[in-house]
């Protein structure tokens, strides 16, 4: 097994940079063989870190998982809404699996175990390039009170052998104001702007209402549009 570890390029901007304070727990893994407290992990094999990333080999299809076992801060969930990592999955060349589905699992103060009451699945892409996720965990009715500890399943569809690389795990909120220079009229605090268009685009929630951004291929980035 081979892994082109020094000629991984590695491009991401942190939401801690759009407005400080919005990210309330943040893990990267920037010191060579050292998993900064992720250590808790089940059905995973060849696990470490290093040039800036954790990565690890699945041992089962449906399971897999990491988590911090120490130096978690509280998380106040009624504040913090989203999970936030990127990540890039290999799927082994025998792989014929769906491989399209990982899972995120939470503790809280009141309810400290792991379990599926309180987590939710994503979409996975498992191209074998830098993908950034931004989970919404707070329409979760289980996201409540303290979370203490997130626990990621990188697929619960894939197969053995996968692999998977984490650059980075913030949990914050992406609710910010700023204002910028437009050639449009505008409001400052507001991050719209407007243009004359020739016809109209109708926007359906569930339907349409996904812009995937992807900027140099470094990774797509999927916003969600609110129709009006």
């Amino acid at each position: 097994m081979v892994y082109s570890i020094l000629t991984e390029a590695r491009v991401r901007g942190s939401l801690a940079d759009q407005q400080s304070g919005n990210v309330a727990y943040q893990q990267v893994w920037l010191n060579n063989a050292d998993l900064e407290g992720w250590t808790s992990f089940s059905e995973l094999d060849i696990v470490g870190a290093w040039g800036g990333f954790l990565y690890a080999t699945k041992l089962t299809a449906d399971g897999g998982s990491i988590n911090p076992t120490s130096d978690f801060v509280a998380v106040d969930a009624l504040v913090n809404d989203r999970v936030t990592f990127r990540m890039k999955y290999d799927k082994h060349t025998k792989n014929q699996a769906a491989t399209n589905t990982g899972k995120i699992q939470w503790a809280t103060a009141n309810d400290p175990t792991f379990n599926d009451t309180k987590s939710k699945t994503f979409e996975l892409i498992s191209d074998g390039r830098w993908i950034l996720y931004d989970i919404n965990v707070g329409d979760s009715s289980q996201w409540v009170g303290e979370i203490v500890n997130i626990r990621i399943f990188p697929s619960i569809n894939g197969a053995i052998n996968d692999e998977f690389f984490l650059n980075f795990v913030e949990i914050g909120t992406n609710d910010f104001d700023f204002s910028f220079e437009n050639e449009d009229a505008g409001t400052a605090g507001k991050s719209t702007g407007s243009k004359n268009l020739s016809g109209e685009l109708t926007i359906e929630q569930g339907v349409n209402d996904r812009l995937i951004v992807n900027i140099n291929d470094y990774g797509d980035v999927t916003i969600t549009l609110t129709p009006q």
